[in-house]
């Protein structure tokens, strides 16, 4: 959403109406609704963000953001930041953006990006069939393909983890092609 992503080129992070100052923003003492706390836990404003900004622009603003969401939840699993699915949002996001979150040359913080993806990985891995049904169980599955096929060490499970996401996505998209919450905005999710 280029809306969005001018937004936190503004140094404001902004969903569904709802706006936060990058600058103000305690993650660890959250004041923002479940919506917001999911945008910003499942790390979709790396794409909105990429959306509009230049790689020199968009690297200080990510790194800013992924500092302080590390610095608030990379040690402790809590929720929502560990929930399942949103684990599963930002392996894909993380990876898909890394040239914004891992361009530093601090080597303790590429580290410990790549080491809370690796923890991130380990947890889903084990949780992500108990998510609930539908778009987080997908989401969440995904997640751990993915992390099967990025981090060392996934082939050997690749087919059980291929398996699994078959059986969730027969599990969660009925034969028409509707989505077992029948809500339209599962259904775009």
């Amino acid at each position: 959403d280029a809306r969005r992503g001018n937004a936190l080129l503004d140094g404001r992070l902004s969903f569904r109406g709802e706006s936060r100052s990058i600058a103000a923003l305690d993650l660890a003492k959250p004041d923002f609704s479940k919506a917001f706390a999911d945008y910003l836990h499942g790390f979709s404003w790396l794409r909105d963000l990429s959306t509009v900004a230049t790689r020199a622009q968009g690297i200080p603003i990510a790194e800013a953001l992924m500092r302080r969401w590390l610095d608030a939840h990379a040690d402790t699993v809590s929720e929502p930041a560990w929930r399942a699915d949103l684990w599963g949002r930002r392996i894909l996001l993380w990876t898909a953006h890394a040239p914004l979150i891992l361009s530093s040359t601090d080597l303790v913080y590429r580290s410990r990006v790549l080491n809370t993806l690796a923890r991130g990985a380990r947890h889903i891995d084990r949780g992500a069939e108990k998510a609930a049904p539908g778009a987080p169980r997908v989401a969440a599955m995904c997640g751990v393909v993915a992390a099967g096929l990025l981090i060392p060490g996934g082939d050997v499970r690749r087919s059980a983890t291929e398996a699994a996401l078959a059986k969730t996505l027969a599990a969660s998209i009925f034969e028409d092609g509707g989505n077992v919450a029948r809500a339209p905005a599962a259904q775009v999710d």
